[in-house]
């Protein structure tokens, strides 16, 4: 079976599942930098307008890092 033309869909597959590892990795790297930012904002500034612009990124990376990670879940269960 392929996937184009000549292309096999296990390396499509084996493709696609390295972009969703790649993209999984770098995902966590933004959610811990946004933690970092979160904890140094409650912690060493005190100011609660950077603690709340700190913990609205860190809301949007834990929920973009979700999405990413239930797509590769979904393209797991494709392959299987």
């Amino acid at each position: 079976m392929t996937g184009g033309p000549g292309i096999p869909v296990s390396v499509l597959f084996a493709v696609l599942m390295a972009l969703m590892v790649l993209m999984v990795v770098s995902m966590f790297v933004v959610v811990l930098a946004a933690a970092v930012k979160w904890a140094h904002a409650t912690t060493v500034t005190r100011s609660s307008q950077d603690a709340l612009e700190a913990a609205a990124q860190f809301r949007y990376a834990l929920v973009a890092f979700a999405c990413v990670a239930a797509g590769g879940v979904l393209v797991w269960m494709v392959r299987r």
